[in-house]
């Protein structure tokens, strides 16, 4: 399964600074939009002044470490790709900032294009000006890795990580049961779904529209990643890299037709394919990465079938486990919310056994490597959590079984409860490609 890959030294000096800004831009983007989303949920009244200081800072801090992490070389194309994809990117909910309602009429806020100009303008400076002064107090790239293959393995988990904050967004809509508070798709409310206005966004409506923006950064994140993989990656990442862009179209679009059809049914299928969508980009992240590609042969070990197997019947008890507490979401109040809450509490016992029979097998096996370990450990460790987790939100909804009258903990206990689910299954899955990656069968001993 080895894919060792060998770019020309010339060309992967010239991507790299693409590459590197693509990759902090990107991911400065996502913390942007992931602060601004947490300081403007329910019951945080956070001062619109304290919001704009903190989203620039994350932005200058940003802009910095791309100069103390990425290539030495070419630290004006660096900045400049650095704070274009800031900017670019940023567009996509500064839209809302620029329109406003009047009455039952959306307009543009006077000078709206000068201001799209001065906030590109000021995005390619802030790149340039923070790049230049990470680079002076860290020259060098702090001794990483500075090639094109490491950037794009690096893109690679940033792809991966950015669909966490949707799973948490998605979490919230199902909780709160705000998939149809915007009737409309793609529009919302008729309006251009970046265009609407920041004030109209209350309660479901800004979950589910904000559900929307975050698929829409992740689709252009995947997107990208795609490209940059088509470029230098191997067979199987590429493979891997088109699967996972059509998937995440796919995705937009049941998205979409669920909100049409008003179907929960559709719903449900929406919520656990994004957390699948999640684990097959944590294995790309993988694949992408050194480990994956030094040249290594697998290392003969005995019962590494017996391995195999536990990892696929680990996988489809997590799947299972997805499903039911997508059930008690999306069919609040039915007979099949309570079957599937029951079955969601014993089945988590059944879940907890499995992670933890492969934890201790993969712990046992002193062929396995250490990265494999590692995954396995941290598998045990959020089974833990999950549980925890698990009894905190049962105990909220116990106390407030109403959803229109819960309290914000309960989103975002419910919420951070299923993206560490998703969590948990990306891990089964990475356990399960590691071990096919790094271990082949020694003979004679998998009875």
């Amino acid at each position: 399964m080895s894919q060792t890959t060998h770019p020309d030294p010339a060309s992967s000096r010239h991507d790299a600074p693409v590459s590197a800004g693509l990759t902090i831009g990107f991911a400065i983007s996502a913390c942007l939009w992931t602060l601004g989303y947490l300081l403007h949920f329910p019951g945080l009244s956070t001062p619109p002044i304290v919001v704009g200081l903190l989203l620039l800072v994350v932005q200058a801090v940003g802009s910095a470490l791309a100069g103390m992490w990425g290539p030495s070389r070419a630290k004006l194309r660096l900045g400049l790709t650095t704070g274009l994809t800031m900017g670019l990117v940023n567009l996509l909910v500064l839209g809302s900032l620029l329109f406003e309602s009047s009455g039952e009429t959306t307009q543009a806020r006077p000078a709206a294009g000068v201001i799209v100009l001065g906030w590109l303008a000021y995005s390619l400076v802030l790149g340039v000006v923070g790049v230049w002064i990470g680079g002076a107090v860290s020259p060098g790239g702090g001794g990483r890795d500075q090639s094109a293959p490491a950037w794009r393995a690096r893109f690679g988990v940033l792809a991966a990580l950015t669909m966490l904050p949707l799973l948490f967004v998605g979490g919230v809509v199902t909780t709160s049961d705000s998939g149809m508070a915007v009737p409309d798709w793609p529009n919302t409310f008729g309006s251009n779904m970046f265009l609407f206005p920041l004030s109209k966004m209350t309660g479901g409506v800004y979950f589910e529209h904000t559900h929307r923006l975050f698929g829409v950064l992740e689709g252009l994140t995947v997107l990208t990643l795609m490209a940059l993989t088509i470029r230098g990656g191997g067979a199987l990442a590429k493979k891997l890299a088109v699967i996972a862009f059509v998937l995440i179209a796919i995705q937009g679009g049941l998205g979409g037709i669920r909100v049409t059809e008003s179907s929960r049914v559709l719903a449900l299928f929406h919520g656990v394919a994004a957390q699948g969508i999640f684990a097959l980009l944590a294995v790309l992240a993988a694949v992408l990465s050194p480990g994956w590609n030094d040249g290594h042969a697998a290392t003969p070990a005995p019962r590494v079938r017996k391995l195999v197997r536990l990892c696929w019947v680990t996988l489809g008890i997590v799947l299972v486990q997805i499903a039911l507490g997508g059930m008690i979401r999306h069919f609040s109040g039915a007979t099949l919310s309570m079957h599937s809450a029951l079955t969601h509490a014993g089945w988590a016992l059944v879940v907890a056994a499995h992670v933890f029979m492969l934890g201790s097998r993969i712990g046992a096996m002193p062929e396995a490597p250490r990265r494999l370990k590692r995954i396995a450990l941290t598998n045990m460790s959020l089974v833990g959590v999950q549980l925890l987790l698990g009894m905190i939100a049962l105990g909220i909804a116990m106390m407030h079984q109403n959803r229109a009258e819960a309290p914000p903990v309960r989103l975002f206990v419910a919420a951070t409860h299923q993206t560490v689910g998703a969590i948990l299954f990306g891990g089964v899955a990475l356990s399960l490609a590691w071990a096919k990656r790094s271990l082949i069968d020694a003979g004679g001993s998998d009875a």
